[in-house]
């Protein structure tokens, strides 16, 4: 089949990991898959590059209310590309991901009479990082419902946004929940960590590792203050830092404050093709918190690299894990709770084993690209 993937993202980082996968995932089924989005009105989905763009560059400096008018007076662009594409060869689907605004696809399918399939990751009803001015937020509501409600198939990532959508009055049966997954052939378990724990010196330290950006969302600040406490017992224990952020410097000075910095490694930014490397190095992995709508890429690549997980009780991270099967789901900010969780796992070498083997069987079989892709060619049956 042919499918149009459509987005409106720079697709870089986290967003651009999901993106290139996904379209992967495709591809292996037999299908062939194009582009459109800001950077690119069409190119071949083996690239997934994304060169920057004088919009990518404006949106971001651009006060809120610029950026959402911005938003809104992209659709006409986007609109045009659409059409352009969908006139230049025969698609069986459009395969959006969502973004608030963003009605250029559903008006294009609709005009080409083209199948349009979402993928919802939050809404404008979301507390969402960047902060969405008041004054243009019952239209960003109403084109949530113009776009929800006229799209042919839905995939969100967590069960908590299909209860939401299914409230703003969407029917339940085009709605299918596809959290995010991982590429268990580059996430493989049987990858060696003594390259990198020979780098960093710490050969036989226990290591409690986490990924990602240093932003306050993702809770830096509580996995430092469990650490405090996880060092009481557990005195040659190390805690693996790996990704960059605004509270780096916070943190770094933090530890040194505290006597730790020995204890504390920074690496830095790690580029998502070599993060395994480093994933390896961990006896225990970090999901200092989260919110109750997201679904966390790094715990299923956690997972798939065989690592017990630890992570905040939330809907979205119930979806994915079993709390005692692949790691411990701890009360939302209790820095003891979470302590406790890490403590266990790295006293117990039985358990870790027993949850190593838990979380990869737990991605093999529901949480692949693949699998996904798989979900939504099966949901979706387009118009010949």
């Amino acid at each position: 089949m042919n499918i149009l993937y459509h987005h409106r993202t720079q697709g870089k980082g986290v967003e651009g990991v999901h993106i290139h996968q996904l379209i992967k995932a495709f591809q292996s089924l037999g299908h062939q898959v194009d582009i459109t989005s800001p950077a690119e009105s069409r190119q071949s989905a083996s690239s997934s590059s994304q060169k920057p763009s004088i919009y990518a560059r404006v949106s971001k400096a651009a006060p809120e209310i610029c950026f959402e008018v911005m938003e809104i007076l992209y659709n006409a662009i986007a609109f045009m590309k659409l059409v352009k594409v969908l006139r230049r060869k025969p698609y069986h689907f459009i395969y959006e991901r969502y973004a608030i605004f963003n009605i250029a696809g559903v008006l294009a399918a609709k005009l080409m009479r083209v199948p349009i399939f979402l993928e919802v990751n939050y809404t404008s009803y979301s507390p969402l990082v960047r902060k969405r001015s008041r004054l243009l937020k019952p239209f960003a509501h109403l084109a949530d419902m113009a776009i929800l409600k006229t799209a042919d198939g839905i995939a969100v990532v967590s069960s908590y946004l299909k209860s939401h959508l299914v409230s703003l009055g969407v029917k339940e049966g085009k709605i299918i929940v596809t959290p995010n997954a991982a590429d268990p052939d580059s996430f493989n378990e049987s990858l060696n960590d003594t390259g990198v724990r020979s780098k960093l010196n710490i050969p036989n330290n226990k290591v409690i590792g986490f990924t990602g950006g240093f932003y306050p969302w993702h809770g830096i600040d509580l996995l430092l203050e469990a650490f405090y406490e996880i060092r009481k017992d557990i005195p040659d224990a190390v805690l693996l830092l790996i990704g960059d952020g605004p509270l780096r410097t916070e943190m770094e000075k933090r530890t040194r404050e505290a006597g730790i910095a020995g204890s504390v490694l920074f690496t830095g930014t790690v580029h998502h093709t070599h993060l395994p490397e480093y994933v390896a190095a961990f006896d225990v992995a970090v999901m200092p918190d989260s919110n109750e709508y997201g679904s966390p890429m790094k715990v299923f690549e956690y997972m798939a690299m065989g690592k017990p997980v630890v992570a905040p009780r939330l809907g979205p991270l119930e979806d994915c894990m079993r709390d005692g099967r692949e790691g411990f789901l701890f009360k939302k900010r209790d820095k003891m709770a979470l302590a406790e969780a890490i403590k266990r796992i790295l006293s117990d070498e039985t358990l870790r084993k027993e949850m190593k083997r838990n979380a990869r069987e737990n991605i093999i079989r529901n949480h692949t690209w693949r699998g996904n892709a798989l979900q939504v060619m099966s949901h979706l049956t387009p118009k010949q």
